[in-house]
């Protein structure tokens, strides 16, 4: 659905932003998928035995975008659905109808975005989360849709990227995860933009680029002294 490649390159290459490969897909995103989700919080479904039960319908009708170091190793991801309807993304069930949507206009979610722990708290997410917006608007998406848990830093967050509350109070479940915490539903509507907009977002995504790369260095420096 999108072409495979670099998006941003940092830290001499040691850093990049790029969109995943099926390969990339199975072998990395799906195990990190299951050591977060599964693992650490504990919000995959009795179901879910091995990586390979986090692959689901929506991986088929996304573009996965993935923060690696060098080795070539993940370490943050998120994906981008598309699909005709709301009926046909994870959040679907808890989105109300929409008004005006034209025949021809396509929506999509920002779904499975997370960041390997030692990693956390760089700016890693809200890479992935912007660089999932720009995408969307690259694709010509009409509206962009993400549940999060209900909490005022992820309002504070989404509503800074004017992203829209359009539910809330309900218990997410996509048939793979079921957070046992309250989530709401946001969406932001790519046709009422302001005109710098896109721009904006993209000078934002540079340099939190490279304060991300940064903060990783300092990461892996940290860890190699403490071997």
């Amino acid at each position: 659905m999108a072409e495979l490649g670099v998006i941003l390159s940092g830290s001499e290459g040691a850093v990049t932003l790029e969109t995943l490969s099926d390969r990339e897909l199975r072998d990395q995103y799906l195990p990190l998928r299951y050591q977060i989700y599964h693992q650490e919080f504990g919000y995959s479904l009795e179901s879910v035995k091995s990586p390979a039960d986090f692959w689901d319908r929506f991986d088929a009708a996304s573009v996965s975008l993935g923060l690696f170091v060098a080795p070539r190793r993940l370490i943050g991801a998120v994906r981008v659905i598309e699909a005709a309807s709301t009926s046909g993304l994870p959040s679907g069930a808890n989105i109300p109808p929409l008004s005006n949507q034209k025949p021809d206009e396509r929506v999509g979610e920002l779904s499975r975005g997370m960041v390997a722990k030692p990693y956390r708290g760089q700016g890693i997410f809200t890479v992935l989360f912007v660089s999932g917006i720009i995408l969307a608007q690259e694709r010509g998406l009409s509206r962009v849709f993400a549940s999060e848990a209900d909490r005022p830093a992820y309002r504070e967050f989404l509503g800074q990227l004017d992203f829209q509350v359009v539910n809330s109070d309900f218990l997410f479940s996509d048939g793979v995860i079921a957070p046992p915490v309250r989530s709401a539903c946001f969406c932001l509507d790519l046709t009422r933009l302001r005109a710098s907009y896109v721009d904006d977002l993209n000078g934002r995504r540079e340099e939190l680029f490279k304060s991300a790369c940064l903060g990783i260095r300092e990461v892996q420096e940290q860890a190699s002294h403490s071997t």
